[in-house]
């Protein structure tokens, strides 16, 4: 259902005045809280969370009391709790993490969900209860809810559209770039957890959100290898990439290429601006390419072909620095990289070299004499 959808129906159950609690259910990051707020909000009514997974029964239930009566009867009550909504106000009492909460305290929310009342204390008549949960899919932490807790609830499968998605983050000012890409990708919104490892950080909505925050404010060093690391840690290694890839074909004026990158990803083109940077410079260039091959698909015939040349080019130049890149190559703890760098034309060039044990003092003398014997 998609999240309008899930609105509107929540809209008219309290606009009716009926008593159904609803449930709420949908990957983490699709905006379900941000749905109940907005209903709340729109209807110009209160709006209570608990965050179930936080409260310990007494934070729930409130404290006992006693009462004396006369010298013969002391009976015992139960106070209030802080958060219990006032007599003769409206409003929306949102369960939040019902399946992460203790045992103790679902079977209290029971009694509210199922009768409406917490104790002796009756919830006002035009407060309506909302619980909100993750899926128990494997991919979420959580414990299955009892059935006869289930049957209660209006169950509501909450999963956003690509286009909601955009019309809420055009509103919500989120960058142009990654509404941009989301409307060329929208496969990349929100991928499916299931059977996924809890782990692995996924692309969801309200993530995107959080990244527009982070590239808005500049906040993410323009390194590309850090780049990709935060942002993968926002969205997912899949989607990072992707959405950086997009960034770089479409050359956005807030993007900006390192030599490193250049030397991944555009050399052919960059080959004589790079070729011209001092040793130091190469040096830091080289170190930055390794993280940035991590994280992109070495099949790629464009990555190749720059690395190929970068490695025939630097050769000419600064052997040492030639030596230095191949021996992080060939002897990289990613094995997809030393597998990459098997299969370069350049390689064949060197192979004798790096595996031997002479020093790059060494090494560059051989090569000396090799290139004026050549003369």
């Amino acid at each position: 259902m998609k999240i309008n959808d899930a609105k509107k129906i929540l809209k008219n159950i309290i606009e009716k005045k009926v008593h159904i609690p609803v449930l709420l259910v949908g990957q983490t990051g699709v905006g379900k809280t941000w749905l109940v707020r907005e209903v709340a909000q729109t209807l110009n009514i209160e709006y209570i969370d608990l965050r179930l997974a936080q409260m310990e029964i007494g934070d729930l239930i409130g404290l006992p009391i006693t009462i004396h009566k006369n010298e013969h009867n002391v009976v015992t009550h139960w106070a209030k709790p802080s958060w219990w909504p006032e007599e003769n106000t409206r409003g929306i009492l949102c369960f939040e993490e019902l399946n992460r909460a203790q045992q103790d305290v679902r079977q209290a929310v029971f009694q509210i969900i199922n009768e409406r009342v917490l104790h002796t204390h009756k919830l006002p008549e035009e407060w309506h209860i909302v619980a909100v949960i993750n899926p128990p899919d494997g991919f979420y932490q959580v414990d299955e809810i009892d059935k006869a807790m289930l049957r209660r609830f209006c169950i509501l499968n909450v999963t956003p559209s690509v286009q909601e998605w955009i019309d809420w983050a055009n509103n919500a000012n989120i960058s142009h770039d990654i509404i941009t890409f989301i409307k060329k990708n929208p496969q990349m919104l929100l991928i499916n957890t299931k059977g996924s490892l809890l782990r692995n950080q996924i692309p969801t909505p309200d993530g995107y959100r959080m990244l527009s925050l982070l590239l808005k404010e500049n906040v993410i060093p323009p390194l590309p290898y850090l780049k990709q690391e935060v942002i993968a840690g926002i969205i997912g290694k899949e989607a990072a990439t992707a959405f950086l890839s997009f960034l770089r074909s479409n050359k956005t004026e807030n993007v900006d290429f390192t030599t490193g990158e250049e030397i991944v990803l555009n050399y052919i083109e960059k080959k004589e601006d790079i070729i011209k940077k001092t040793p130091i410079e190469l040096l830091e260039a080289i170190d930055e390419a390794l993280s940035i091959l991590e994280h992109e698909n070495l099949n790629s015939k464009t990555i190749r072909t720059n690395i190929n040349q970068f490695l025939l080019d630097i050769s000419n130049y600064n052997y040492e620095i030639f030596i230095h890149f191949c021996n992080l190559l060939a002897n990289n703890t990613n094995e997809e990289i030393q597998k990459f760098f098997s299969k370069l034309p350049a390689r064949k060039e060197l192979t004798k070299l790096i595996k031997n044990k002479r020093s790059p003092l060494e090494q560059l003398n051989l090569w000396q004499k090799k290139q004026e014997g050549k003369k």
